[in-house]
Order: structure tokens, then C-alpha cells, then sequence
């Protein structure tokens, strides 16, 4: 009988001490949406410099044209958003002494329906963290595409 006790308490520790952290997970989830959310506001509010202050140093100083890209993107994207589906896309993160010393996140927002019979996906470059080179934290590409295959795109993708 005390072996089968001591065989559950240390399966049951073992269990409960080597559960994976989920804080990133969750941390990285809220950055995606409110990021997502925050871009489909501006779109849909036609705010061009709220846009523009999401886009990192790096594109502001090497992208020329932004300013003209983003009006573009303001002439494409047609209405305002009543729904959308999935926030999907990819992550990653590179870790250097035990801290987070890059991170991307790339959420592709599925299905964005407006109010003027438009439906978009819109995919967004960013980083979240990045300590060696801190000029290209935030979005560095904004690409978005109209459900009759037609594309618009802001910035440009910094690896």
C-alpha cells in the first residue's frame, strides 16, 4: 500500500512541476489580437497616422513611399469591419542568456467582412521583441488582399 501511495503523490508531482509555462502563450495570444484589432481600427476609421505610428523605426526611415502606401491601403480597404474570423499566423522567438531576445509575431486575420459587401484577409509582419536590433520592433509589412484576389501592401518585410 505505501508503494502505490508514494507511486501517486510522485506522479502526481511530477505532473503538477512539469507542466509548461502557458504565460507566453497566453501573452503572445494578446498580442496578436489587440495588434489585429488595432490595425482593422485604423482601416476602418481611415487613420492614417495611428496606422503609421504601429510601423517600427526601420520602415519609417527606409520606406519612402509609406506615407503614399498607407493612403493607398486606405482606398482599397473599403467600409468598416461588422466581423471577421480566425486571428491565425506564426511566431517565433529566439532566447539568449534565459531572456526573450527576439520575438515575431505574424497574425493573418481570416475573413474580414465590412459593412460595404467587402471581405479581406490581412496578414502583419511585426516584432514584438527584438534587443540586438530595437529599430525593428513593430510592424514592418502590412499586406492586404480583397476577395477578388486584388493585394495591397504597406511597408516592406524585415527579416
Amino acid at each position: 500500500m505505501r508503494i502505490i501511495i508514494v507511486t501517486v503523490v510522485l506522479l502526481v508531482s511530477t505532473i503538477i512541476f512539469s507542466s509548461c509555462d502557458t504565460s507566453t502563450k497566453t501573452t503572445v495570444g494578446n498580442y496578436k489580437k489587440e495588434l489585429s484589432e488595432e490595425v482593422i481600427r485604423c482601416l476602418d476609421d481611415n487613420d492614417e497616422e495611428g496606422l503609421k505610428k504601429l510601423f517600427c523605426k526601420a520602415t519609417l526611415s527606409n520606406t519612402s513611399t509609406l506615407d503614399k502606401q498607407i493612403s493607398l491601403a486606405m482606398e482599397f480597404y473599403e467600409g468598416k469591419c461588422i466581423s471577421h474570423g480566425i486571428i491565425l499566423g506564426t511566431e517565433g522567438s529566439s532566447i539568449r542568456g534565459g531572456d526573450v531576445s527576439k520575438e515575431d509575431i505574424n497574425p493573418h486575420i481570416c475573413e474580414i467582412k465590412t459593412d460595404q459587401d467587402k471581405t479581406y484577409d490581412i496578414w502583419i509582419c511585426s516584432y514584438k521583441t527584438n534587443t540586438e536590433y530595437p529599430e525593428k520592433v513593430g510592424i514592418s509589412e502590412i499586406h492586404i488582399k480583397s476577395e477578388d484576389g486584388s493585394e495591397c501592401t504597406i511597408g516592406e518585410y524585415i527579416y
